[in-house]
């Protein structure tokens, strides 16, 4: 293969990997056309149990379109390491959802919000499960929990791997070994 095709292949993976890494998921959120919720759930109580905490929050008012509510919860206010979502419609009673399989020895915190298909809501307000101390802080951050390290490590291994291949295809021409062993 010539060299100047080579590093056309080289220049071609760079430019792919720095796309990538720029906006992983720039296709799912520019084909969203739902419109968010406007407001965050209130969740005012939490049930704990030794494995499962039992959540109790507000559902949005009825004039807002759901589709159902997403919680996100950590050991910490702003540790988004576990979340799980749920179908649920436009309801005016108090939605209850218990989740299951947590540590006993540890205390927790979460927090809800409302989507609406592709389209989230607000965070509500953090809210302990009483194991710890009861810690109330307002997130501003909007959107699924954060999994950006593992996801950018995925594509930063990608980016280095490819410039590695690509790098050794330029400085390494098979061609002139081949030549040299078939004399």
């Amino acid at each position: 293969m010539p060299k100047n095709c080579l590093v056309s292949i080289f220049v071609l993976t760079l430019f792919i990997s720095i796309l990538i890494l720029a906006k992983p998921t720039m296709a799912l959120a520019d084909n969203c056309t739902n419109i968010s919720p406007s407001s965050a759930p209130n969740l005012f109580q939490i049930k704990r149990a030794s494995a499962s905490a039992q959540l109790f929050f507000s559902p949005l008012p009825t004039d807002q379109t759901i589709s159902g509510y997403t919680i996100s919860y950590g050991f910490t206010p702003g540790d988004e390491r576990y979340a799980t979502s749920f179908a649920y419609g436009s309801s005016t009673g108090v939605v209850a959802y218990t989740i299951n399989s947590l540590d006993y020895k540890e205390g927790y915190v979460f927090k809800v919000r409302a989507d609406n298909g592709c389209a989230p809501g607000p965070w509500s307000n953090y809210r302990s499960d009483g194991i710890h101390p009861a810690t109330t802080t307002t997130n501003t951050k909007a959107g699924l929990p954060v999994t950006g390290s593992t996801d950018n490590t995925i594509y930063a291994l990608y980016v280095l791997v490819s410039l590695v291949l690509a790098g050794s295809f330029i400085f390494f021409n098979p061609h002139k070994i081949l030549f040299k062993v078939n004399k």
